[in-house]
């Protein structure tokens, strides 16, 4: 009893610490947040740097920033120039889309009463008392997938017109990370001098674990998201779907989304085939979203499981409850807790149970 007393006092304690620092604390110290994740991040660079090419820290610290953030800043480059590309394109054939669904509808009707006379009256009357309603329901969504469209592009103006601070965290994130990674050994010596013993190691050693942990986690989702890209683009290339890189990029980021998943783009994609009389292609849309849906499920549980030693339901559990207090951060904040729990229990802080 006195255990569990315990075990929910910290809890309660990182709970509403986690809160109150990201409501109050984190938007003051973003850069120097982004500089720690970075730090961790390089470190692995850093010391082959060290060790291969006998580069001092300050100048290995220098090379890794530059490698690492050089390489992603052009491959984002490149594939955000691409995806807003297609983007436009997208946006501006929706019209189109939209008058070839509503005569597909009227040719399916006009179809279907063709064979009134061979068909049961009830059958008759569940199309008459349905087709409009299907007809709405596809109008509806068509006219929320144009919306949200025009809203990603509006974001991406609003995101270009707020460069100016973008590039002030950039430049302080970047200056901390070089002075935080170069005098690593210093930061961590002057903590341990002025944290009363055991409690300094032991923090150390939870965020050593932690961010151990968080990386773990970050790569396994990176992994996940990255096959169900790739395949993607793959497959639609394969099949000549138009839009493949902005269609595989929207099935990466709903792959991100916990119970969505890719079905929430090949699904809507497939019946719209469908309905354009467009068969054969939504076979191949079926074929591919049924191999991407098997890969995944057989490596999710191996590359997670590997990345943060937990239960998968602890895992699922971890990001619902996040994403109920902290919105679309709780994805990552729910796992970052359970991450922080459990290396509180290593450190002896709380009591883990075994099994």
């Amino acid at each position: 009893m006195k255990h569990l007393i315990k075990n929910l006092f910290v809890i309660l304690i990182i709970v509403s610490g986690t809160y109150l620092f990201y409501r109050y604390i984190l938007p003051y110290i973003v850069p120097f947040v982004i500089a720690g994740v970075l730090t961790v991040f390089i470190e692995p660079l850093v010391r082959l740097l060290q060790s291969k090419a006998k580069l001092p820290r300050a100048p290995a610290v220098i090379i890794s920033l530059i490698l690492i953030i050089g390489l992603t800043g052009t491959l984002l480059t490149l594939f955000v120039a691409r995806l807003v590309a297609e983007l436009i394109e997208f946006s501006s054939s929706l019209p189109m889309y939209t008058e070839m669904l509503a005569k597909n509808i009227v040719h399916l009707r006009a179809t279907a009463e063709s064979f009134y006379f061979s068909l049961p009256a009830s059958l008759l009357e569940f199309i008459a008392n349905n087709m409009g309603t299907i007809e709405k329901n596809i109008g509806a969504y068509l006219t929320q997938l144009q919306a949200f469209t025009k809203e990603m592009l509006n974001q991406f103006i609003i995101l270009v017109s707020s460069v100016p601070g973008i590039l002030v965290i950039i430049f302080v994130s970047l200056i901390a990370t070089f002075f935080m990674a170069k005098d690593r050994r210093v930061i961590i010596g002057f903590w341990l001098r002025i944290m009363p013993e055991p409690w300094g190691s032991k923090t150390i050693q939870v965020l050593k674990d932690v961010s151990a942990a968080l990386f773990g986690y970050a790569r396994a989702q990176l992994i996940l998201i990255s096959i169900t890209f790739f395949n993607s683009l793959i497959g639609l290339a394969i099949i000549d779907a138009p839009y493949i890189l902005l269609m595989a990029a929207m099935i990466g980021v709903f792959d991100l989304i916990p119970v969505l998943g890719p079905g929430t783009v090949y699904i809507p994609w497939i019946i719209w085939e469908i309905i354009n009389n467009n068969v054969v292609f939504a076979v191949k849309l079926g074929v591919v979203y049924i191999i991407i849906v098997i890969i995944r499920q057989v490596l999710e549980a191996k590359v997670v499981a590997n990345a943060m030693g937990l239960h998968p339901l602890a895992t699922l559990i971890s990001i619902y409850v996040g994403l109920q207090i902290f919105g679309p951060l709780g994805l990552v904040l729910g796992p970052l807790f359970l991450i922080g729990l459990k290396a509180l229990a290593k450190a002896g802080i709380v009591d883990w149970p075994s099994g």
